[in-house]
């Protein structure tokens, strides 16, 4: 089954040339914060959760006080209550599809649904940010994969360099209208790689020809032609 997460969508997206697509974003992503990519930031997600379990981290927030600054940040949120899913990938299937998100912690509990992510892009615009395929996705599977209804589903990106938060909340009409954004970037691929894989290719008519399990004028029509 194909799988699509947010930056494969966004590609597909970006292509169509349909009457309808001023209501499709398309959107570039900063690259990732350096500031989960590179040195001890890299174990960020263990030392977020090790904090969570309450375990004393004392020796490495004072070779390295910049993680303490970050975590610092962070607490409030790794200390939502619920049971908590550390780097955890979501599945869905969906319209012949498998779609995929991944999130830093998600949050669960009997009423609501959190989701959190921490390596969040450099200067980023909230409006941008909320209609970009990367947060309607998580948000969409989010609700796809609970029986909580939308208004009971956030997320939250957290920029640990800036200290700046952006929280997202879902709603019915979020979810209506990004199904009407994901069906038919989804049929029109399907539909794409049908069409491919139901054409022969020219090996196997030759081979069919050899084997004459079609005439030389069935074969001949398939040939394509070249202007001289």
């Amino acid at each position: 089954m194909e799988i699509f997460d947010a930056r494969k969508l966004e590609q597909l997206e970006a292509s169509k040339e349909k009457s309808d697509n001023s209501n499709l974003y398309i959107r570039q992503y900063y690259r990732e914060n350096n500031i989960a990519s590179c040195g001890v930031f890299a174990e960020l997600n263990l030392t977020l959760q090790q904090i969570s379990m309450g375990l004393p981290l004392d020796s490495l927030f004072i070779e390295y006080p910049q993680v303490k600054k970050a975590a610092t940040f962070a607490k409030p949120y790794i200390d939502i209550p619920g049971s908590k899913y550390w780097d955890e990938y979501l599945h869905l299937d969906y319209q012949n599809s498998r779609l995929r998100a991944k999130y830093d912690l998600i949050v669960y509990d009997d009423k609501k649904v959190t989701g959190i992510d921490w390596k969040t892009q450099i200067k980023i615009n909230p409006q941008e940010l909320e209609q970009s395929m990367k947060t309607q996705l998580k948000l969409f599977i989010l609700r796809e994969t609970t029986d909580l209804p939308p208004e009971q589903i956030s997320l939250f990106y957290l920029n640990l360099e800036t200290e700046k938060v952006c929280q997202f909340a879902y709603s019915s009409e979020k979810h209506s209208k990004f199904q009407n954004i994901i069906r038919p970037i989804l049929a029109e691929y399907a539909e794409n790689h049908n069409d491919k894989a139901q054409e022969p290719d020219l090996q196997t008519i030759h081979q069919k020809w050899m084997n004459k399990e079609i005439t030389t004028e069935e074969y001949l029509d398939t040939v394509p032609e070249v202007e001289i």
